[in-house]
């Protein structure tokens, strides 16, 4: 499936006017970039495992281990800050 984004990407630009269209040499840039970064991810997620678990700092391995998690589609939720802004007013009719 490394092709299938390449080709994603080359439909979205097939309506473009002209000028607009990415030229050969931008399409195979894109195409071998690709192909390169997909080469290179079983040895980046095999370098992010042995981190978690042999590095020596306590650092390193809670952030290795956060990522791999975080790619498992695993991410811890995002603090939400809620605040108001102006004043508050509670008004309590006992009549």
């Amino acid at each position: 499936m490394r092709g299938q984004g390449a080709l994603n990407w080359l439909l979205a630009h097939a309506n473009r006017p002209a000028a607009l269209q990415p030229n050969v040499q931008t399409i195979e840039i894109y195409r071998r970039t690709v192909m390169e970064l997909g080469a290179a991810a079983p040895r980046a997620l095999q370098t992010v495992k042995e981190l978690s678990v042999t590095a020596k700092s306590d650092y390193v391995r809670l952030e290795a281990s956060k990522d791999i998690l975080d790619r498992a589609g695993l991410k811890a939720p995002e603090k939400l800050d809620q605040r108001l802004d102006g004043e508050l007013r509670v008004v309590i009719d006992l009549s």
